[in-house]
């Protein structure tokens, strides 16, 4: 499935009666839906503007969030909602190229409904049968306060050190790969459990960093920021692949991937002997993180706010790489925080033993591991397999790199 670059979805602002002038919203989207599928990833900043008393809600689409909001080329899609005069609205902010003006007046068909719960907003527009054609829930935060006196300057707080992301030797050996069928929380794709030798490797101590990635391709698409330290995410598998092919070139090292092709259509064939940076394989990553243990977690049985971040403390988003206890090799964040991105085609595991495997031969999702900040106990642990496709990043998925 191709990734969806532009989100249609109709929803409009009405009864809105405080304005009396022009008042500009943040809006983080928290989920949305088009024709009934519901996707739930944090795509974007969106903002809401409100006209004059008038019952006009207006969604901008970033690329980026909040630092694109002056930069119109950063825009996908610009939504007008109006009772009154569409047209007029739109001529007068000026932005008339790529916008969609959805006039209600002539679209009697369709009913809206506003739910406000706190400072969530439920948009919903339903059909004359009374179904849900979408929504859109949005979190609100004033762009432009109300007028209050000027407040003493902060002082300037420096900038967050970087952390030192040095390689941890890991010492090749066997364990077993998988969980028992009475683990709790288990899934089938994460058996039979077999015996696994993997080589010795060198894996990234964190999670790769907005700011190392900056510093290599030049630019950072996460959307949490604010903290270089925070893992980058909306990464694709392609992007993972590049950045360790360049970091190779910048250090001195021979690559370890070769690419062919472009866009969608990239092949990449991994050279085993090469000294490069590299993602990696799913028996490799879950070697490390199970650091010797054979329990659901690293941490043993169970995991706690205190060993790794996920749905319960995270705050729905990332955290600074390294701010929980190390696993007992010295990895950060193996449970939880972002996914992270496996050199391995998914597919079924094999049944016997194995030396160095790499995954399946073909396929058409990538392995991801570890699961993320939006995820339960269960969805974290050291055997858990997710599966996405290789040319979509999310906000929940960045890497980490290894090397011979």
């Amino acid at each position: 499935m191709k990734k969806i670059l532009f989100i249609i979805f109709f929803c409009v602002f009405y009864s809105l009666v405080f304005a009396q002038t022009q008042s500009n919203y943040f809006c983080d989207i928290n989920n949305y839906s088009v024709g009934g599928n519901e996707l739930t990833d944090n795509i974007g900043t969106v903002m809401l503007t409100l006209v004059d008393n008038s019952p006009v809600f207006m969604l901008a689409l970033y690329k980026r969030g909040i630092s694109d909001l002056n930069n119109r080329d950063n825009i996908y899609t610009l939504y007008f909602f109006d009772f009154r005069s569409s047209n007029a609205v739109r001529e007068a902010n000026g932005w008339s190229n790529g916008n969609v003006v959805i006039d209600l007046v002539n679209r009697p068909e369709l009913r809206v409904e506003l739910l406000q719960m706190l400072s969530f907003y439920i948009f919903r527009i339903l059909d004359s049968s009374g179904n849900v054609q979408h929504f859109i829930n949005v979190n609100v935060r004033p762009i432009e306060p109300a007028v209050t006196p000027t407040p003493t300057p902060a002082p300037v707080q420096p900038a967050p050190a970087a952390v030192s992301n040095e390689l941890v030797r890991i010492q090749g050996g066997t364990f077993t790969m998988g969980s028992p069928a009475n683990e709790s929380g288990r899934r089938d794709n994460e058996g039979p459990q077999r015996q696994v030798t993997v080589s010795s490797f060198m894996m990234s101590r964190y999670e790769i960093t907005q700011r190392e990635y900056q510093e290599v391709m030049g630019t950072n698409p996460s959307s949490f920021t604010g903290d270089l330290n925070r893992p980058v995410e909306r990464v694709s598998w392609f992007d993972a692949v590049e950045y360790c092919n360049r970091r190779s070139q910048r250090e001195g090292l021979t690559p370890a991937y070769t690419i062919s092709g472009s866009g969608n259509n990239r092949t990449v064939t991994w050279n085993r002997n090469t000294n490069g940076y590299r993602l990696p394989t799913e028996a490799e990553w879950e070697y490390a993180c199970r650091a010797g243990t054979t329990t659901a977690y690293n941490t043993g049985a169970n995991i706690s706010n205190n060993t790794g971040w996920l749905s319960a403390n995270s705050g729905g988003t990332t955290r600074p790489v390294g701010q929980l206890p190390a696993n007992a090799w010295g990895l950060y964040d193996m449970h939880g925080n972002v996914w992270e991105w496996c050199w391995d085609w998914y597919g079924n595991y094999p049944a016997g033993a194995q030396s160095d495997p790499t995954g399946a031969s073909s396929g058409s999702h990538r392995v991801i591991r570890g699961g993320s900040r939006l995820g339960s106990a269960a969805d974290v642990r050291s055997a858990y397999r997710g599966n996405h496709i290789p040319t979509s990043p999310l906000t929940s998925i960045g890497f980490r790199v290894v090397r011979p």
